[in-house]
């Protein structure tokens, strides 16, 4: 990394105490990536670039690593992007360590970098690989476990926002997930059989739903 600016530390002390002050934004906009879009991506360079993020990450959220992929998209750049399960870095930490995609998960993110490094700065060294998707997600896998080398499974897209995802409305009844009907959603119907039930919603860390909680 260098020999971090002064200014780093104290800085980054701020953002954690959620400072959102005039003084500690504009420090942060000047040294946002998105202030270099177009030193990265414009005038024709259409500079390639792997973002990599993990679906838990409280510190850089994959809600703004998919708007900044949108940003670099948009301005000309050619984007692959990766999202993990995972807290921060926990994904790409093995690799950071010199341990190989094997270690606790037979994670494609390494190869898919090595891969990436090659086709893109040494052209011509070999066979051009196939494109990449421009949209890699992890499916969460109850089963899987740090102590298990397990072969996570992604979900791939050829384009972001993709015509495959629609936004979709369900409504709870009983313990069963069911799309909504024509008629008034809020009313209340009875539960369904056991042989209707084609969705469940289990709620928990293991899913990430929410069931809410009960006000007395």
């Amino acid at each position: 990394m260098g020999r971090l600016s002064k200014s780093v530390s104290p800085h980054f002390r701020a953002i954690l105490a959620g400072n959102r002050s005039e003084e500690v934004v504009g420090w942060c906009r000047t040294r946002s990536p998105e202030a270099h879009l177009q030193d990265l991506c414009g005038g024709g360079r259409a500079t390639p670039v792997l973002l990599s993020n993990n679906a838990e990450d409280r510190l850089f959220a994959p809600d703004a690593a998919l708007l900044y992929r949108q940003a670099l998209h948009g301005a000309g750049c050619r984007v692959e992007t990766m999202i993990h399960e995972g807290i921060h870095a926990m994904a790409e930490l093995p690799g950071m360590l010199g341990f190989s995609d094997a270690v606790a998960t037979s994670s494609p993110l390494w190869s898919r970098v090595l891969a990436f490094l090659d086709a893109n700065l040494k052209p011509g060294a070999a066979p051009p690989p196939p494109p990449p998707p421009a949209l890699s997600f992890q499916l969460r896998q109850p089963e899987a476990s740090v102590f298990k080398n397990y072969v996570p499974v992604y979900l791939d897209f050829d384009s972001w926002p993709s015509p495959r995802v629609q936004p979709s409305s369900y409504r709870l009844r009983g313990d069963a997930l069911a799309p909504p009907q024509a008629r008034d959603v809020a009313a209340p119907s009875p539960p369904p059989k056991a042989e209707e039930c084609t969705r469940r919603l289990a709620y928990g860390p293991d899913t990430g739903f929410s069931g809410g909680g009960a006000l007395l």
